[in-house]
């Protein structure tokens, strides 16, 4: 029942024994099941990329904490423990009702065309709008200044992987900050969200300073999470990320009208 034809060939058996088992659990409260980001869209970074499922199911299948009783979560997580996720580094499925009562924002259900694909089911939202879409772009620009302090205050950290996790949770602002800042650019935000990271990368001209910076920060996460981890490639990347978080901060306040007069 689940629609798998568009994705690639690495993909498609473990998105589809992900879907058999949070359909397995959620059956009679289903309603469709999404996959979005790099597993769809490609350009995904082996070790590091994650695999993200929108799954959305009737507001009666929460508890009253707004999210699925923790019985059937741990059904799911026991059935997922035999599905190996690699290349990529994990499953992250969210859960989204159509009915007031989860823990997501209701703007959460509304994807932006061409980032995603309906496995199974219709989507049961309206898609995000081009001006909703360069608004959430700005306020994505707006957390810039804590993107960049934030590993900062990681380095005080150490043991448990927390050097690894710090270098994965970078990612996760660079790249919204990458597809943010070019779709307020060009103005065509579909156009920018529905690329894999290494075409959007690439519309950054190679000569100038943030064009070379977000390349080198590519080169260094793929390198990072293909190999065995050692601190000083952590470090390095790390670095990298912040350098091109910088750039973008420094355009950003030498031209503090940019992002107004990217909107008129």
């Amino acid at each position: 029942m689940f629609d798998v034809t568009p994705l690639d060939l690495l993909v498609r058996p473990l998105v589809l024994a992900a879907a058999e088992v949070y359909y397995k659990h959620t059956r009679p409260w289903f309603i469709a099941l999404a996959l979005h980001g790099s597993a769809y869209k490609g350009g995904y970074i082996p070790g590091c990329s994650d695999i993200d499922f929108k799954l959305f199911l009737r507001g009666e299948a929460l508890s009253f904490y707004g999210e699925l009783p923790l019985a059937i979560g741990q059904a799911i997580q026991e059935d997922l423990s035999y599905i190996n996720p690699a290349p990529f580094q994990y499953f992250q499925t969210y859960i989204l009702t159509v009915e007031a009562g989860g823990n997501r924002p209701d703007d959460w259900s509304r994807p932006i065309p061409g980032t995603y694909h309906m496995l199974a089911g219709k989507l049961p939202a309206q898609e995000m709008s081009e001006t909703e879409t360069l608004e959430k772009c700005r306020a994505t620009l707006k957390r810039l200044p804590k993107a960049i302090s934030k590993p900062a205050e990681d380095m005080l950290h150490h043991g448990a992987g927390r050097l690894e996790r710090s270098v994965r949770f970078l990612c996760t602002n660079v790249w919204p900050i990458l597809y943010s800042y070019l779709s307020i650019e060009t103005g065509q935000p579909f156009a920018i969200w529905s690329l894999p990271k290494d075409k959007v990368l690439a519309l950054l001209p190679e000569n100038q300073a943030p064009g070379r910076a977000i390349r080198h920060f590519h080169q260094q996460v793929s390198s990072y999470f293909s190999q065995p981890h050692t601190t000083r490639a952590a470090l390095q990347t790390i670095s990298a990320g912040v350098h091109f978080l910088q750039l973008i901060d420094e355009r950003l306040r030498t031209q503090p009208t940019w992002t107004q007069q990217k909107e008129n």
